[in-house]
């Protein structure tokens, strides 16, 4: 299954790029993609704030770069962007979830079985990867005004409880990103 890593944002509460920001010798994208390449080497990145950078890293692990120029607009932005280029069962998440692996994405697929979306819970919080059926990929082109979030609650859905925190553990603020740093989770 193809793994599409959301990484076009702005990053507006970290003021930097989070992605490409230095992380022991490495940075949270190429974490990300590491994690994703342990599961499956077809993988795609969504690019857009500081193409350049993220695309960098895209072509280092061989994966796909889709560029979304209205990245701007948001998370949402991308994700069309990305459900625009695929005609197939996917597993997507934004690129700022360093501690997600591979039996993460072996999970979310094994959950999609039966379903047109799957997608973790801990606790009651929603959380990635969130893996999507070819057939809801196709309403969703169909329907070019509906957010996913609307169309997988209208769907066929599975949410699945997770014991891993990791799947809503991302790094939003300057604040996760020196905890992570520094081993605090």
């Amino acid at each position: 299954m193809k793994v599409i890593l959301l990484a076009a944002g702005l990053s507006k509460r970290m003021g930097t790029n989070k992605l490409v920001r230095p992380v022991h010798g490495t940075c949270l994208l190429e974490i990300a993609l590491r994690a994703a390449l342990s599961y499956t080497d077809r993988l795609a990145v969504v690019t857009g704030y500081e193409r350049e950078k993220t695309a960098f890293f895209a072509a280092r692990y061989n994966a796909e770069e889709i560029f979304n120029p209205d990245y701007e607009l948001g998370q949402e932005s991308s994700l069309r962007r990305a459900l625009l280029s695929c005609d197939e069962d996917i597993i997507v998440l934004p690129a700022d979830l360093p501690f997600i692996t591979k039996e993460d994405y072996l999970t979310a697929e094994a959950m999609l079985k039966g379903y047109e979306a799957a997608r973790p819970l801990y606790d009651g919080q929603p959380g990635h990867p969130v893996a999507l059926a070819e057939s809801l990929i196709r309403k969703y082109r169909s329907e070019s005004r509906t957010m996913v979030r609307d169309l997988i609650g209208q769907s066929r859905h599975n949410y699945y409880a997770s014991s891993r925190k990791a799947c809503i553990q991302d790094i939003d603020t300057e604040e996760a990103f020196q905890n992570f740093l520094t081993g605090k989770q």
